[in-house]
């Protein structure tokens, strides 16, 4: 029983905990996001997601990687996404409501920036809009 709770500990979705790497995948239900989490799934890595909804992640999925529910537009919910995580895949998602693609990315992404303030495990991250949010907001700008 001790050596599997080793394992448990030091594999699989809580490695963070023994000072493995972690990453965090936004939007992984997306067309995006979805096609980002299926890639790193193919690694041994520890993997959370934020999701609004986690039913819409396949049982696979969910039995993999840690989930964090809520929206990653809440400083809240990305505090503890982002607790001991070593990199973010961060995908703003479309606003059509946005005055500008700028404003979208801004706004949305500032909780992130916020957060990565204060986590010092943090190494990188990749961020952009998504597609929908460029086409959406005729970008570039004419």
């Amino acid at each position: 029983m001790i050596e599997l709770r080793r394992e448990l500990r030091t594999s699989g979705p809580f490695a963070y905990l023994m000072g493995g790497f972690m990453i965090v995948v936004t939007t992984p239900t997306g067309q995006i996001g979805h096609q980002v989490l299926d890639s790193v799934l193919d690694n041994s890595e520890a993997i959370r997601v934020i999701a609004r909804d986690p039913s819409r992640l396949s049982r696979h999925v969910r039995e993999r990687v840690e989930v964090v529910q809520g929206s990653h537009g809440d400083i809240d919910v990305v505090d503890s996404a982002f607790a001991g995580a070593n990199s973010v895949f961060w995908l703003v998602p479309p606003d059509p409501q946005a005055e500008s693609v700028e404003a979208a990315y801004v706004d949305f992404t500032r909780p992130a920036c916020d957060a990565f303030k204060r986590q010092a495990s943090l190494g990188w991250s990749v961020s952009q809009p998504s597609a929908e949010v460029l086409r959406s907001q005729r970008w570039p700008a004419s």
